[in-house]
């Protein structure tokens, strides 16, 4: 559990500089806004929370081992926020409103500009964790629960591209199409995923389901 802290009260008026966008990582922005004397910050896909001053430039969050201060360039325009999530921690710069993230270019409807995003990402840092397979699996199924296929495909799309021997991702590209009734796509996407692991019972069972 985090370390019991004192709540400062801190100049509203002050908080003006801290609004703004910052970038976690190359898919992830926090997002902070001031509300009726009070700052919040929101990360992507994540819920709004509000943050607590320890002192003048440092916050923290209730619900989580999270800090948060707040980092001014040389000007005194604050440039940059320093995240510590429990013992680790990391440098969220600021972001500029009119850059979207490739998320956000997702939700924009600009699905090829988002996915040249991530293979920009795939080629210049192919070690970090926002083009893992894993991450992509989790955004699409994400995306499919809230009935958003067209995009769900997109990133179950991107899965196959750049992880083409994994069984898993034809299975959930499969399964994407099949929630939006392209049956004949998401029986060849099955009929893949069994040829790279002939023990995927989830696809034998589709393959079934799919059959004329």
């Amino acid at each position: 559990m985090p370390q019991p802290v004192e709540i400062v009260s801190v100049d509203p008026n002050k908080l003006d500089a801290y609004v703004g966008r910052f970038l976690v990582n190359p898919d992830r922005v926090l997002t902070i806004t001031k509300e009726n004397g009070k700052l919040y910050a929101e990360p992507t896909q994540s819920p709004k929370v509000e943050l607590f001053p320890i002192s003048e430039t440092e916050f923290f969050r209730k619900d989580a081992d999270v800090r948060y201060t707040f980092i001014k360039a040389d000007g005194g325009r604050v440039d940059r926020i320093a995240i510590r999530l429990g013992t680790g921690g990391s440098e969220a710069p600021r972001l500029s409103n009119d850059v979207m993230i490739p998320y956000e270019q997702l939700m924009a409807g600009k699905t090829a500009e988002a996915i040249e995003s991530y293979r920009k990402i795939k080629r210049e840092k192919p070690n970090n964790v926002v083009i893992q397979e894993a991450r992509f699996n989790e955004l699409g199924y994400s995306l499919l629960r809230e009935k958003k296929v067209a995009q769900a495909i997109a990133v179950f799309k991107v899965n196959v591209e750049l992880y083409p021997q994994s069984s898993n991702v034809y299975d959930s590209l499969g399964e994407a199409y099949m929630a939006n009734g392209e049956k004949e796509l998401a029986r060849a996407n099955y009929k893949k995923s069994l040829e790279l692991n002939p023990g995927n019972k989830n696809a034998v069972l589709m393959l079934k389901k799919l059959e004329p």
